[in-house]
Formats: C-alpha cells, sequence, structure tokens
C-alpha cells in the first residue's frame, strides 16, 4: 500500500520549479523605493488545444492526460491567478475558453479584460488583463497582420494593444501603453515575422506618441511589448527591436528569427516586396502623412536624425550634411535614397537636401544580385524573385523604428545550455517568448537611463537540464509548452 500522504508527481513538479525559478531584484527594488507605482507583468502562451491535436506528433513525451484541454487549463489558470500578476497578456487564447473560463474567473478576481481572434477561423487568440483597482483602460487596439498591399502579410496572426491609465494621483499624465502578439511560428519566413512586426510597431508609434520638441525629438508615453515572438535573441529580428535597427542584406529569411529549423534555409527577399508603404508605413515603422502626397513631417528615425536639430522646420542654421554622423544617415534610410532630398526640402532643409544630392551623386549604387543568390539557395523559386528586375537596393533592406526598447531579461551567454528556455517545440528547446520596455536614453543594452517606468526584478526562467528534470512541457503541473515570463516594474511619480 503506498504510503499515506506520498507527494504526487505534480507536487514535485511544483518544488522543483519553485527551486529553479526564483525572482531576480535589480539594484533599483533592493532600495525598496516607496516613491513609486509598482506592478508586475506576465505574458504567457497557454496553448491552444488545436494546436496540440494538429501537432500530437510533438507531444510523444507527454500523457495523454496532461494533453487534455480541461486537465491543461485547470494548472494553468491557477498558476495565472497565483503569480499575483497585475497585467496579464496570453496568447494562444481559444475564444471558448476566453469567454467561459478566462473572462469569468478573472472578473470575480478583480480584473478586466480584451480579446482578439486571429482573423481566420481559427479560435484562438491573444488577450490582455489588468486588475481594475490599479489601471483604468483609455483605449484599445486591435491589429490585423492580414491585409493588403504587402504580399507577406497574408497570414492570421494578430496583435492587441491596452492603452492604461493607473490610478494614482500623481500619474494622471501617464498612459501605459501594453501590447502584446504572437508572430508567425514558420522558421522560415522571416520576413512574414518582419512585416508583422513592423505593422505593430507603426500602430504602438501611433498611440503612444507624447510629443515632439521643437528640436524634432519624439516623446512616448511608456510602453511594455510583450508576447510570443518565435525570434530567438541574439537573431537579426531580435536585434531589430532591441537596438532600433537592422540590416537584412544577404540574410536568408530563416536566418532572421534565429530559430534551429530555419537556419541556412529561406530565401533572400528584396526591400520592394518587405515594403509597407502601400499601408502608409515607411522603413522606420513610422505611419507617413500622405496628405497631399506628401512624406510625414515625422522623420523617420528621428530619434537619431534629431540629434542633428534637423527635426525643425524653422531652423535658424540649418545642419549641413557634414554635420550628421555617418552612422545616423544609415539608420534613417541610406544617404543614396533619393526620397530623402523630397523629405527634406519639404521640410524646408534646402541647404541640406543640396548637400545630401551632391553625395549621392558622388557615391556609386550597392545592390545585390538575387539571381546570383538562387544559384547558392536550392530552396529560391523563379515567383519569390524580385518581380521588376531581379535586384534590390541594399538600402531597401535596411529597417528601423524609433522605441529605446530594452529587454527585461537580458540574454546574454556564449553557452547553450546555460541559455533561459520559454517554450519547447517537440525536442527544441527555445527562446522565442520576450518583455521589452522603453527607457528614456539608451546607448545599449547595457548603457541607458530609464524613465519614470523602472524595471524593479524579472522571475527567472528555467534552462534545459531544468526542464528536462520535470519531465518536460507540458506536464502534470504546467499546461503549456511555454513557460511564463513575469516582470515588476514601477512607475516614478517623483523626480
Amino acid at each position: 500500500m503506498a504510503r499515506q500522504g506520498a507527494m504526487s508527481i505534480e507536487d514535485i513538479i511544483k518544488n522543483k520549479i519553485a527551486h529553479f525559478r526564483r525572482w531576480k531584484q535589480t539594484k533599483l527594488s533592493k532600495r525598496r523605493p516607496k516613491w513609486g507605482f509598482q506592478f508586475s507583468v506576465m505574458t504567457y502562451n497557454i496553448l491552444s488545444q488545436v494546436a496540440v491535436e494538429n501537432h500530437r506528433f510533438l507531444y510523444k513525451h507527454c500523457s495523454n492526460t496532461f494533453l487534455q484541454e480541461d486537465y491543461r487549463v485547470s494548472r494553468i489558470l491557477p498558476e495565472i491567478l497565483n503569480s499575483r500578476s497585475d497585467i496579464i497578456c496570453l496568447q494562444e487564447v481559444e475564444q471558448h475558453v476566453f469567454e467561459y473560463r478566462i473572462k469569468e474567473l478573472f472578473q470575480t478576481n478583480g480584473f478586466e479584460s480584451i480579446f482578439k481572434k486571429k482573423t481566420s477561423s481559427k479560435g484562438d487568440g491573444c488577450a490582455i488583463l489588468w486588475r481594475k483597482k490599479k489601471f483604468d483602460l483609455l483605449q484599445h487596439c486591435e491589429v490585423e497582420f492580414k491585409a493588403k498591399g504587402n504580399k507577406f502579410l497574408n497570414r492570421d496572426n494578430v496583435g492587441l494593444i491596452a492603452v492604461l491609465r493607473p490610478i494614482h494621483p500623481n500619474l494622471g499624465d501617464i498612459n501605459l501603453h501594453v501590447a502584446t502578439t504572437h508572430l508567425l511560428f514558420n522558421p522560415r519566413r522571416g520576413e512574414v515575422k518582419l512585416c508583422q512586426l513592423r505593422l505593430l510597431l507603426a500602430e504602438l508609434e501611433r498611440l503612444a506618441l507624447k510629443e515632439i520638441t521643437s528640436d524634432g525629438q519624439h516623446h512616448y508615453h511608456p510602453i511594455i511589448l510583450c508576447g510570443d515572438f518565435n525570434i530567438e535573441p541574439p537573431s537579426p529580428l531580435y536585434q531589430f527591436i532591441e537596438s532600433g535597427f537592422v540590416d537584412l542584406t544577404n540574410v536568408l529569411s530563416g536566418d532572421m528569427s534565429g530559430q534551429t529549423d530555419g537556419k541556412k534555409r529561406g530565401k533572400c527577399v528584396n526591400g520592394e516586396q518587405l515594403s509597407l508603404h502601400k499601408l502608409g508605413i515607411n522603413q522606420s515603422s513610422r505611419y507617413e502623412d500622405t496628405s497631399e502626397n506628401k512624406l510625414s513631417t515625422s522623420v523617420p528615425n528621428s530619434q537619431s536624425f534629431a540629434n542633428s536639430g534637423s527635426g525643425s522646420s524653422n531652423l535658424a542654421n540649418p545642419p549641413t550634411i557634414e554635420s550628421v554622423d555617418p552612422s545616423i544617415l544609415l539608420a534613417i534610410g541610406k544617404s543614396d535614397d533619393p526620397r530623402w532630398i523630397t523629405t527634406l526640402k519639404a521640410m524646408g532643409h534646402d541647404k541640406l537636401a543640396q548637400d545630401l544630392a551632391s553625395k549621392q551623386s558622388a557615391v556609386p549604387k550597392t545592390s545585390v544580385d538575387f539571381k546570383t543568390n538562387k544559384a547558392a539557395n536550392s530552396n529560391y523559386s523563379e515567383e519569390e524573385m524580385d518581380s521588376s528586375d531581379g535586384r534590390c537596393e541594399q538600402s531597401d533592406l535596411q529597417f528601423s523604428h524609433n522605441f529605446k526598447f530594452i529587454p527585461a531579461y537580458k540574454f546574454q551567454t556564449d553557452n547553450p545550455k546555460d541559455m533561459p528556455i520559454t517554450s519547447m517545440t517537440g525536442c527544441d528547446y527555445n527562446t522565442v517568448d520576450h518583455i521589452f520596455y522603453t527607457v528614456r536614453e539608451k546607448q545599449n543594452v547595457n548603457t541607458y537611463s530609464e524613465g519614470k517606468l523602472k524595471l524593479l526584478g524579472v522571475y527567472g526562467l528555467m534552462r534545459k537540464d531544468d526542464i528536462d528534470d520535470i519531465g518536460g512541457l507540458p506536464n502534470a503541473h504546467l499546461g503549456s509548452d511555454h513557460t511564463s515570463l513575469i516582470a515588476q516594474f514601477g512607475l516614478c511619480y517623483k523626480r
């Protein structure tokens, strides 16, 4: 007879997870500031049942019991509630699970919520929940990545943005923008993920912009961007989010996201195919002002360009091209892009436009011959070639955004065994779920100055050996093939 009181497998796993996952506090948190409004944010892909049924081969290590929807949901929901998170971002949420399980349960526990289903017949989508005693919802935006105007925006993935007002007398001027998404999984289709991501960033830019100062600086409300990006660090697309710039010249689509199954596969894509101009979005992931066929006076990547003073159209002494750092010109669209001459003239910078025109005439165009690349890439088909002339200018493969994002979880390790894991796909261990937040000033991921939004801590992740030790994902205690990420933040209301 089994000994009474013996621990169940679920309890054993639960205890191991408590040992593996510990809170890591920042130096600011250790001072225990009393001047801040503190809250926590969770992001969690809870695994849709449709995905389970359609990909059973990925879960051969799991007991059938642990794969049943009722069993999984009955483990996931208490896990979320017990985390005491104030803002919860969920992906792969089945609509019926949201309507009849999540929404009702969390309402009784003091939460409000919004949900956006994918645009296809598939029933899953993204959800954002927030604690009513801490936040009011001002507005929200549902972002559909299936849009006419770009051949790669043909998938059913979605994003969701909530604009939340902290309930605090000293924070009335702050609108916290929380965005979540679940980008395309396909490891070979990095170009699709890039287009989806740029569309989401353009919506964030539109909603979160607080002001443009006289010197052209763009200032934003605090932003937290999280979800399942299906992007591994330190891949080109991860660097795009983190650094605000990416050059995809000669980069295969399968190498863009860093996923194992995509490496050295896919195809090279030209800038014309990646263009979102038909949607009104420029190379800097920002909506253009298309009124009277003029480009926006919000210069692409003005975060950097404004340092030269060129963001204002009323400068007494406009800067010359020599006064602008070449790396800034590279980030804002490359000095050989003729569209910048039109933009600068429209903004009143005739001298700078003239200097730039002179520079362009002296610099030969750089292009990539995709017909040459085709011979080296068996996955490249004729129909995937440039529909115009099979060539693409290098500048058209450079993309940027204006946000100063810092990852809450910093993945800096040269040893794959030490890499924190956020999901398990079959026998593959992945780090594809992320939380980013905006800071005031930034030189790089290690040198930055936080604004009113400050990171106080993160809930540590498991490594490969840890996940093996608990029997993989899902298991008797964890109902998803992803793990949750949780970050603690503070909003400062004292200078």
